[in-house]
């Protein structure tokens, strides 16, 4: 746990899975195949940042730096391919429980899959409040999005330290 503010948060690791979650309709995964498929247009896009040395000159920044009288990187480095990390928190508070939590983890669930790709890490979160406390439920990496057996829909919604935590 750690404090933030006046908000103390508390950390639960889920580890392993209660229950099973229901398979994938043919819908969700057509959903799955076409979000993928954009996720690898962008992620694969060539993707240029300004370094300090390199082979390649960026015309307008050298242009910048020569008229400003001020240094600084003027060569292009490609940072395409790179991966990323992905963190869905979800609400867990009472107001979630029964249908509308069922459409969160559905939708988390989806986009797991979309991103189950070559050097993407996806992460989910889940959170409530009781009283001064913030809880944090974070879901192993590798589980699958937890459903209401792991963590269950209670307390309050503590939007902005959760953010803020996360």
């Amino acid at each position: 746990s750690r404090n933030l503010g006046a908000t103390k948060v508390v950390f639960k690791d889920i580890t392993t899975r209660t229950t099973v979650p229901a398979p994938m309709t043919v819908e969700d995964r057509r959903t799955v195949v076409r979000m993928r498929e954009i996720f690898h247009r962008v992620k694969n896009r060539a993707a240029k940042t300004l370094c300090e040395d390199g082979v390649e000159i960026d015309v307008q920044a050298l242009i910048a730096h020569k008229v400003s009288g001020q240094a600084g990187p003027v060569f292009r480095t490609d940072v395409s391919g790179r991966g990323f990390k992905a963190l869905v928190l979800t609400d867990r508070s009472s107001s979630m429980s029964g249908e509308p939590s069922q459409a969160v983890e559905r939708a988390a669930r989806i986009l797991r899959g979309a991103l189950k790709m070559p050097h993407v890490e996806f992460h989910s979160w889940g959170f409530h409040g009781m009283g001064e406390r913030v809880y944090l439920s974070r879901i192993a990496h590798g589980l699958d999005v937890a459903d209401s057996a792991e963590m269950p829909a209670t307390g309050t919604t503590p939007m902005g330290a959760s953010v803020r935590c996360a």
